[in-house]
């Protein structure tokens, strides 16, 4: 109780000493006891208004320049501190919240907030497709790549996880010999999975597509043994020769637009032979959108599809098969 007392005391003194501080480091401009009286007043009373703007977004801004304004701080410097008041109080509830998952809350809590963060992954649709120059994402992967196997795909109990369901969610099964002639796996990395689809014996050849160059060089080391090929490409505009009866594209729609996405289903559609498989994987519920054009696609239905609730990130796996041109009137399954 009393250290649940000092953190609520010690958290006022905070918010009311934070422009005192602010002024006083930033422009060597101490408020005195008077001047934090006006703004703290004036404060509670545009504190009223926050409702009107979701989390007071622009209110609190134009409330903080009008009122630091009152007390000769210029508007620049006033929209500064509101901005840094605003981020700060980000981390704090992030970091809250991060405890609160670790350490506090219940199984079905850490579900509904590894929910909600599958759903916040339909903005990378923006950031990755439209806002981020096409030029970075390949110098941000080579240099997370420096490093064997930055994302622990090796050992990660969670991506063995996701491997296992890859490949157990493929209609085709056989004793006798790989049920697939050719695979494609979009996204390969340093070729681990690619390596696992040869050697299990789930295709007898194997395509692998990446955009650096790092992970490139590993995955022919670690494939040199299999009839395997690796390309480095940009799958949002290109794709290898030829045609392929299984594809994996795991983890990797989200780095494209939503209007990339639509390209490459056409162009997939062209690629792989009727009867064969693609197989996508998205954060769950982002999935939704982000497969949709897949999902759409006169060219696929749906076969199967697996969604996976872990705590941290849910997923989809979801199935698709390349119908016949006689077939393409089917209206493909929605997810």
């Amino acid at each position: 109780m009393f250290l649940a007392f000092l953190l609520q005391f010690l958290s006022c003194v905070c918010h009311y000493l934070r422009p005192f501080f602010y002024f006083g480091f930033s422009q060597n401009r101490w408020l005195s006891l008077r001047e934090l009286g006006v703004y703290f007043n004036l404060n509670t009373f545009v504190s009223l208004l926050l409702w009107a703007t979701p989390a007071g977004i622009g209110t609190a801004e134009g409330g903080r320049v009008g009122m630091l304004g009152l007390l000769g701080i210029t508007p620049a410097a006033a929209m500064a501190f509101s901005l840094t008041y605003r981020f700060l109080e980000l981390l704090l509830v992030g970091g809250g919240l991060l405890v609160l998952v670790k350490a506090g809350a219940g199984q079905k809590i850490r579900k509904a907030f590894g929910l909600l963060r599958g759903a916040a992954e339909i903005g990378t649709l923006l950031v990755y497709g439209i806002v981020l120059p096409s030029r970075i994402l390949p110098r941000y992967f080579n240099l997370r790549f420096r490093r064997p196997d930055p994302w622990d795909y090796a050992e990660s109990p969670y991506e063995q996880r996701k491997y296992q369901l890859k490949l157990g969610i493929l209609p085709r099964k056989s004793a006798d010999g790989p049920p697939y002639r050719r695979a494609l796996e979009l996204g390969c990395a340093e070729g681990l999975f690619t390596r696992r689809l040869l050697e299990e014996r789930i295709a007898a050849e194997a395509v692998g597509v990446d955009i650096a160059e790092h992970a490139l060089a590993r995955a022919k080391a670690n494939c040199s043994h299999l009839p395997a090929e690796f390309h480095r490409l940009d799958i949002g505009k290109s794709l290898p020769d030829g045609q392929f009866d299984l594809v994996f594209c795991s983890e990797v729609l989200y780095y494209l637009s939503y209007w990339r996405i639509k390209d490459l289903a056409e162009r997939l559609a062209e690629k792989v032979v009727p009867g064969g498989h693609v197989v996508l994987v998205s954060a769950w519920p982002a999935a939704k959108v982000i497969h949709r054009p897949f999902l759409r696609h006169p060219a696929f239905k749906v076969v199967a599809e697996h969604v996976e609730l872990h705590h941290t990130r849910p997923y989809a796996i979801t199935c698709l098969e390349r119908v016949s041109q006689e077939g393409r009137g089917h209206k493909p399954h929605s997810a």
